[in-house]
């Protein structure tokens, strides 16, 4: 297959990705309706956040050289975890960091980061 074909094809799996992280993002938000009213900046600024942690989601899965469909499932799931999924990614970046340079994460961190992920 011809390079610049590879590229289109790159960029269409990134927008599906995108679109469905949006889409698990946005559906977390409707189901949310039972507690609270609606509102479309909720919708688009939920949607966003998991519009991102899909996207970081699939990069990674698709790195590992991962089928398809493991993939679209890893992007769907990090689209409705959104900002939870993007706290707990922080938290293991940081362990690893934190084990290469030999250092430690405080136990406040440990604690404040452990509390986003257990709500």
């Amino acid at each position: 297959m011809k390079e610049e074909f590879k590229d289109v094809i790159n960029y269409l799996l990134l927008t599906v990705h995108f679109v469905i992280a949006f889409v698990a993002g946005s559906m977390k938000e409707l189901n949310k309706l039972q507690s609270r009213k609606f509102s479309f900046r909720n919708l688009i600024a939920n949607g966003s956040v998991s519009s991102f942690a899909g996207v970081i989601a699939f990069l990674i899965l698709d790195y590992f050289g991962l089928d398809w469909r493991l993939c679209a499932a890893g992007t769907g799931i990090a689209g409705w975890s959104g900002s939870y999924f993007m706290d707990y990614l922080s938290l293991v970046l940081k362990k690893r960091i934190n084990k290469i340079t030999d250092t430690n994460i405080t136990v406040d961190e440990e604690r404040s980061h452990s509390e986003l992920i257990n709500k």
